[in-house]
């Protein structure tokens, strides 16, 4: 999904995620490489499309075999989301150099993912800066 700014808002360009309903691994890597977000902004449903990936590698299924109904269930809902989700408009106005903005970052972990955010504030407005979202590794960190 290619970014396009507006004069004071970010908008993604429409891609249509389709809701298959014989989904492969194959087509899940596919349309969920689609998405573009450089600025994390759609961070909230692109990470479940990363989770969904990385329990399809998991479960080591083939690339081109239709997967289990649950896995096309997700799928669908992701796609869902995300066609929504890319019709939001962000605004991108920092509200200038005000002594008063500041600058918040906050962060999160779970066992599955971690995500930042940062926005900026401006007196009772905030306007998000950006987002990050990583999925945590298969491969479970052990200490001697």
């Amino acid at each position: 999904m290619l970014l396009r700014r507006t004069l004071n808002h970010l908008v993604f360009a429409h891609r249509e995620i389709p809701c298959l309903n014989k989904l492969t691994k194959r087509d899940a890597l596919r349309y969920s490489s689609q998405i573009y977000d450089p600025l994390g902004l759609l961070s909230p449903v692109t990470v479940r499309a990363k989770l969904l990936m990385q329990q399809l590698w998991r479960e080591k299924f083939d690339w081109d075999v239709p997967l289990p109904i649950n896995y096309q269930e997700a799928w669908s809902r992701i796609a869902k989301d995300l066609n929504t989700v890319t019709t939001i408009e962000f605004p991108r106005h920092y509200g200038g150099s005000s002594p008063s903005s500041s600058l918040h970052v906050f962060v999160d972990a779970s066992i599955s993912s971690y995500g930042a955010a940062a926005y900026i504030v401006n007196g009772t407005e905030s306007t998000i800066v950006m987002a990050m979202n990583i999925v945590a590794p298969l491969q479970k960190e052990t200490h001697s």
